[in-house]
């Protein structure tokens, strides 16, 4: 009897033992056992309470990115005006990356009369063309429109904004616009432009052909468009000369043909 009881005594220690381990505090009698049981279920309740919230928190953040990647995706696609220049594509640092003037009509009107010429001058004459006119001819419109494009789309120089703070501390460096509310600096040589309605740096004049200003963005490559110009009207010129009195002798030993048949 003596050895059961103390078998019996060795197993309620032990039970203690594991409740002292995992809350380190004294237990006196059964009573205090049973309310230690109690706290102990509370606790781990607790702490199952407490890791549902922080995975519920890691799905809320997890959802709030998601939501923030979407916002960033749609600032990207977003549509804004700037006085009367509008701005489609913006990139990460909310750079322009496609401006449009407000006279794109005269971009499309001229757009599409080197267009027709050259449709007219290749479907038209096509037969009458030799390759060494044909291929340069492909060449110097696909040129045409690379850069004409690329100056419409091309942000002119619209300046960045400028906090009020870091514009007092140099003072000497920039000039308030009233029209625009922004500061601009002086050594860009910005002006603003009635027409579009917006500072532009470096402004050197306004285009409408090319529906907005040319600045320190455009500049070199509206030089560059202005001499291909010419060499479109030189090439056009002397292609619509050469085709047309190909077509010309064509046409005339054709009608021989007919009579002496």
């Amino acid at each position: 009897m003596k050895e059961k009881d103390s078998d019996s005594d060795s197993e309620k220690d032990s039970d203690m033992a594991k409740l002292i381990d995992k809350k380190p505090h004294q237990i006196n009698n059964n009573n205090n056992n049973k309310e230690e049981k109690k706290e102990l279920i509370k606790e781990e309740k607790i702490k199952e309470n407490n890791e549902s919230k922080e995975v519920e928190n890691e799905k809320e953040n997890k959802d709030e990115n998601k939501k923030e990647e979407l916002l960033k995706k749609k600032k990207f696609f977003s549509y804004d005006k700037i006085g009367n220049t509008y701005i489609f594509l913006v990139d990460k640092n909310n750079n322009p990356l496609i401006t449009i003037g407000p006279h794109w009509i005269m971009f499309l009107i001229c757009f599409l009369f080197v267009t027709a010429g050259f449709l007219f001058l290749f479907i038209y004459y096509f037969k009458f063309l030799n390759n060494f006119l044909l291929i340069p001819g492909i060449l110097i419109y696909l040129i045409f429109c690379y850069t004409y494009i690329y100056i419409l789309v091309t942000d002119p120089g619209i300046p960045k904004k400028i906090n009020d703070d870091i514009a007092n501390k140099t003072k000497n460096k920039y000039i308030y616009c009233i029209i625009c509310k922004n500061w601009v600096t002086i050594e860009s040589k910005t002006r603003h432009c009635s027409q579009c309605n917006v500072c532009v740096e470096g402004q050197d004049h306004h285009c409408s052909w090319t529906s907005k200003c040319i600045g320190k963005n455009n500049l070199y490559h509206f030089y560059f468009l202005i001499s291909w110009l010419i060499v479109i009207i030189i090439y056009y010129t002397v292609a619509f000369l050469i085709a047309h009195e190909n077509w010309y002798k064509y046409k005339k030993t054709h009608k021989k043909r007919l009579n002496n048949s």
